[in-house]
């Protein structure tokens, strides 16, 4: 813009400052001006960092194998509880067979004493029917034995394993009469009676129901 150097001075500055005024409303609308963010691109994705990890699949559990009931270890073939909860096994008697009543000339002695009536002979045979294969732990819960012993009309044994007393003890109550017997046995802490009379029941007697007691305290 030229300026007429014949105007007053003052009109001079009144036309400058309207042109810098019309300079900067100029600029404000110029459409080359944009704000930064309109500038910025979303950033590109870069390559994913480590294994790859997909939805979680849910495992599926086996179930426990059923565990085998310890009482079952007890049960010698042909045996069933009976009323009272002892296992009942009723004797099958042979043609010819000793009877208990022949042990009669053993009263008073212990199976040690050149006998081996636990080991051998019909107290021995009818024993191993009854308890199957129980029988070793009785032996063996017999090694502390008391002589074969008499009270009424009824016969009696008791004993235990050497230094397990607590856990591991046994008795055997014979009753001649009706050619049966009843065991007590205690092996790994667990009780269990055992008899092949079948029906009725064998009574302990006075001295194995104190052996009992005694081996089985009360906690």
């Amino acid at each position: 813009m030229k300026l007429n150097p014949h105007l007053p001075w003052k009109a001079v500055f009144l036309a400058c400052v309207t042109a810098a005024m019309l300079s900067a409303c100029d600029s404000k609308k110029s459409p080359d001006t944009e704000s930064p963010a309109s500038n910025a691109s979303a950033p590109k994705a870069g390559p994913s960092i480590g294994p790859s990890i997909g939805p979680a699949t849910p495992s599926t559990a086996t179930a426990p194998a059923a565990s085998t009931a310890m009482s079952g270890t007890n049960v010698s073939a042909g045996a069933v509880w009976g009323d009272g909860g002892e296992l009942r096994k009723p004797l099958a008697a042979k043609p010819g067979e000793a009877e208990l009543q022949s042990l009669v000339s053993l009263l008073g002695k212990y199976p040690q004493d050149g006998t081996k009536y636990l080991e051998q002979g019909v107290l021995a045979e009818r024993l191993k029917a009854l308890l199957g294969r129980r029988y070793d732990a009785l032996l063996l819960n017999l090694q502390t034995v008391s002589p074969l012993t008499k009270e009424g009309e009824l016969w009696s044994i008791t004993g235990n394993r050497q230094h397990e007393g607590g856990t591991e003890a046994a008795a055997v109550v014979i009753d001649p009469a009706r050619n049966a017997i009843r065991v007590w046995l205690l092996n790994r802490g667990t009780q269990t009676v055992y008899t092949d009379l079948p029906q009725g029941d064998i009574p302990w007697t006075e001295s194995v129901n104190k052996f009992i007691a005694n081996a089985t305290p009360s906690k």
